[in-house]
């Protein structure tokens, strides 16, 4: 089975868990001396994902972040 897996890193949430389903959306880029945000959405990237691992984080200055790693299944 080929999935989708994507790392990313949100502003502290403790609601969310292992086993969660969240909706993210990327948007559109393209590479030109830079990478660029073109506008719109990049549909093949978003949209639902199964939250496998999270991880909360506080640092010293008490902001706290959320690592998480997300998968999908492929679309066919």
């Amino acid at each position: 089975m080929m999935m989708q897996k994507v790392i990313l890193t949100v502003p502290g949430d403790l609601s969310i868990k292992a086993g969660t389903i969240v909706k993210i959306k990327v948007p559109k880029s393209h590479r030109g001396g830079e990478d660029e945000i073109s506008g719109g959405v990049d549909e093949g990237i978003s949209g639902k994902y199964l939250v496998l691992v999270v991880k909360h984080n506080m640092d010293s200055r008490n902001l706290s972040t959320s690592k998480l790693t997300l998968v999908r299944d492929t679309r066919p």
